[in-house]
């Protein structure tokens, strides 16, 4: 496993099988997004991603042909949003907006994975205009009162990055965000 870690053209190798598999094949996508995830945990990965890479996960993500592999995408994005480049990409592809929908969704891995996925992107200031412009905020309050913690703790690491910027604080606080965070602590 090692070594198909070192060869970045594997990487791009397993984004093209995901783009090409027909959406009847939810095995072999699921297979290649849990790969994709696992790959873009190194930085070399991650910087090589590009937009083409980007749009064909959104792709999977905005479809949601089935919730698992959504959810695997949304890490997918979280991932590589570490990188400054890809959060830019991810505004521009207007991936941000696909990933406060998800927020919304029954599914407590997909949200989770989405709020994860904000909360990367807020750690660049391009990324918290973008989610706070996206109506980010409210969702993620909701989902403070998730009965699932992953879902709580991603939830609350999104709107921690978001708080450096004012206009969201102003947003959480009239949101009733502020009790409900205080009530987490208890």
């Amino acid at each position: 496993m090692g070594a198909l870690l070192d060869i970045p053209a594997s990487y791009r190798g397993f984004l093209t099988i995901l783009g090409l598999v027909s959406e009847e094949n939810k095995t072999w996508r699921l297979m290649c997004a849990q790969v994709l995830k696992i790959l873009s945990r190194r930085k070399d990965n991650r910087l090589q991603i590009g937009r083409q890479g980007i749009q064909t996960v959104f792709q999977h993500l905005s479809s949601i042909v089935s919730k698992p592999i959504a959810a695997e995408a949304a890490n997918i994005i979280l991932n590589v949003c570490y990188e400054r480049a890809s959060v830019a990409l991810v505004v521009q592809c207007r991936g941000v907006e696909t990933l406060v929908s998800c927020l919304s969704d029954s599914n407590a891995d997909l949200q989770a994975n989405a709020a994860g996925a904000i909360q990367s992107i807020c750690f660049q200031e391009q990324g918290r205009k973008a989610v706070g412009d996206a109506g980010a905020v409210s969702p993620l309050i909701s989902l403070l009162d998730s009965v699932h913690g992953k879902v709580r703790s991603r939830a609350v690491g999104a709107l921690h990055n978001l708080s450096s910027d004012s206009t969201s604080i102003r947003t959480i606080r009239r949101s009733s965000g502020i009790p409900k965070l205080v009530a987490l602590l208890k």
